[in-house]
Order: C-alpha cells, then sequence, then structure tokens
C-alpha cells in the first residue's frame, strides 16, 4: 500500500448487478479521470462492468487488482469479487443469488475498512427486498455495515440541493420510537450532526432545528409529553453545556417551513416519516444518504436500483457525483487528520 499512501484511497461498491449501480458508479467516476489526488477502488464484477462499459461507452480503464496491495495511486481501481454467468445475466432482473452477491460486496468493503485500507466508502443501491430472499434480514445498508464495522448507534442523513435532514430513528415501527428518545441518543446524534455540517461545509455553529414527536409539539403535554419530558431538556444540555446552536423542539410542519426559509442549516428528525416525506417534497432530485456514526464515512445516492430502466444507459448519476463529492472530502480530510495525529 505505500504506493498509495499520497491519495485516500474510496471505495465504491457495484449495488444489484442487475440495477442500475454498475451504471452511474462508471459514469460518476469518469467525472474524476483527470484528478490524480484520489485512488478509487470498484468493487464488483468485472464481467459486469465490461458489458456496462461497452454499452455506455465509459472512457473509464479501472486497473483490475487482487487486494489493495496492487493499487495503482490515484486511479480507477476493480477488485472483481464474482464471476456472474453473462449468458444467464439479464439487466433490470434481479435474484436472491445476486442479492447474496452484491451483499458480499459491502461485507468486503467493511472487512478493507476494518484494516485500515480504504479512507471512505459510497454504496450504490441494492434492492432490500431481494436481500431478505437472500437470506440477510437487514432493512438497510447502513444496518449492514453497522454489524461488521462493529459500531455503536447511527444518525441517517440526507443531503439535497435545498435542505439537509437527520433522523434519530430509521427503519423502526412508530411505537418504538419513544423509547429511543433517551437523553443519550439525542446527544449523541446532535454531535454527529454538527460535527458533518462542519466538517463537509465548513460552519463553525452549524444551526439545527429539532422536530418534536408528537402534533403541535405536544401542545404542552396535551398531545403527549416527550417534548417537555425528554427532547426539550437534551436540547438545553446540547446547547447550554456543549454549545451547539440547537432549537427546538420544533412541529415538524413549522420546522421545514423555517428550514427551507434558510432559518436552520439542518432538521433533525424523530423518525424515518418525518424526514424522509419532507425532504421527498421539497427535492425535485434524489440527493445523497449519509450514515453518520460509522467507523469509516459512508455515503450513497438516495434512490433505489431502479429494474425499469437497468442496462438501458439513460440512469442519472447525478446523486451518485454527489455521493462521491461528499465521500472524497471527507477522505481527504480523514487522512489530513491521520497525519495531524502521526
Amino acid at each position: 500500500m505505500n504506493s498509495v499512501k499520497k491519495a485516500p484511497v474510496v471505495a465504491i461498491t457495484m449495488g444489484d448487478p442487475a440495477g442500475i449501480g454498475p451504471e452511474i458508479v462508471l459514469k460518476a467516476v469518469s467525472r474524476y479521470i483527470e484528478r490524480r489526488d484520489t485512488t478509487f477502488l470498484l468493487l464488483g464484477d468485472a464481467g459486469i462492468w465490461r458489458n456496462v462499459r461497452r454499452s455506455i461507452g465509459s472512457s473509464v480503464e479501472p486497473h483490475l487488482v487482487r487486494n489493495t496491495d496492487e493499487l495503482e495511486a490515484g486511479a480507477v481501481n476493480l477488485m472483481s469479487l464474482s464471476s456472474i454467468n453473462i449468458e444467464q445475466f439479464q439487466f433490470g432482473h434481479s435474484r436472491p443469488d445476486l442479492g447474496l452477491i452484491s451483499t458480499f460486496y459491502i461485507i468486503k468493503a467493511a472487512e478493507l475498512a476494518n484494516d485500515g485500507r480504504i479512507d471512505a466508502l459510497v454504496t450504490a443501491p441494492i434492492s432490500y427486498g431481494v436481500l431478505y430472499e437472500a437470506g440477510y434480514d437487514y432493512p438497510d445498508q447502513s444496518s449492514l455495515l453497522k454489524d461488521h464495522l462493529h459500531c455503536g448507534r447511527t444518525v441517517p442523513l440526507m443531503v439535497g440541493e435545498n435542505v439537509r435532514v437527520a433522523s434519530l430513528t430509521s427503519h423502526i415501527p412508530i411505537c418504538e420510537v419513544p423509547s429511543e428518545l433517551s437523553e443519550e441518543n439525542i446527544l449523541s446524534g446532535l454531535h454527529l450532526v454538527n460535527d458533518f455540517m462542519r466538517g463537509n461545509f465548513g460552519m463553525s455553529q452549524p444551526r439545527i432545528g429539532v422536530s418534536a414527536l408528537n402534533p403541535h409539539a405536544g401542545q404542552n403535554g396535551r398531545f403527549g409529553n416527550e417534548e417537555n419530558r425528554l427532547l426539550a431538556p437534551a436540547i438545553r444540555k446540547a446547547r447550554e453545556e456543549f454549545g451547539l446552536n440547537v432549537s427546538g423542539p420544533v412541529a415538524v410542519d413549522a420546522l421545514f417551513v423555517d428550514t427551507i426559509k434558510g432559518v436552520y442549516d439542518l432538521a433533525f428528525c424523530m423518525h424515518h416519516d418525518q424526514a424522509h416525506l419532507a425532504f421527498k417534497l421539497l427535492e425535485r432530485e434524489p440527493g445523497v444518504n449519509v450514515t453518520l456514526g460509522l467507523t469509516i464515512p459512508r455515503s450513497a445516492p438516495a434512490h433505489g436500483a431502479h429494474y425499469e430502466i437497468a442496462g438501458r444507459g439513460t440512469a442519472s448519476e447525478a446523486a451518485m457525483v454527489r455521493a462521491l463529492d461528499i465521500a472524497v472530502r471527507a477522505a481527504h480530510r480523514r487522512m489530513e487528520h491521520t497525519a495531524d495525529q502521526a
């Protein structure tokens, strides 16, 4: 690995081979061809990527490697982890075995991260239904990574052109959300999003608006007491003891009105649907999912595998490009921090 120490390594998984992942990855990395300050490592299937490369006329010529010791610094490298039978393969039609294969790409990325071989990770879309059929009971890629990176609590964050939205909880039943609203969880989440905003957007004091859980922020306990009993004290502690620029709890409808007006730099919601509904209404194009709290920076385009257009060469790489931008910046910051600690 000595030859690649000058450039941080960003790994990119293929996603479900039958989806648009291979296409948008190649389209996105082609925009970085002229840059030599970042080393890219594609994790997937050489045969599939070769097929996609021909079909879209990509100028990317990955350097095939068997392990990270063979990485070519500042280039696009490819580690082929499967040998899918092209004769029996069809874009747009996933299968449990492809779900299993796409999972292996992610697990391999986690192994490389645990070994200190990569500095950031971008994951292309997979199908969670196919993943479940393959025998993995994970609701999302973040949960899979969390297990294999041996991490504690994570916070999902979506970054768009207009808004940035985080969620304290993700894929759990609504009835379980109140039990997650501990002071420890809230403060941990606020620190994670605060650090991300400072590092990625250069904000010394990002303005964080925290949503309420209940309608009208509980209306002084009439519609629930989580705001007065749990949220308000944690927010006060974050502000007074840790110096975070945080406000709330704010009724979720008012929170997003103020966020789109620029009152807040980030909206911090309590559960999945609060965050996702608002984000998808306010953003015309897919944004980027970022998982905070992992041992390595991880980002992904905030859309699915789109089997209906896979293999046609028409998939937009815009969200993947933005995910790469975030990962590249994070990888360089991580390397600089490591150098400062040396």
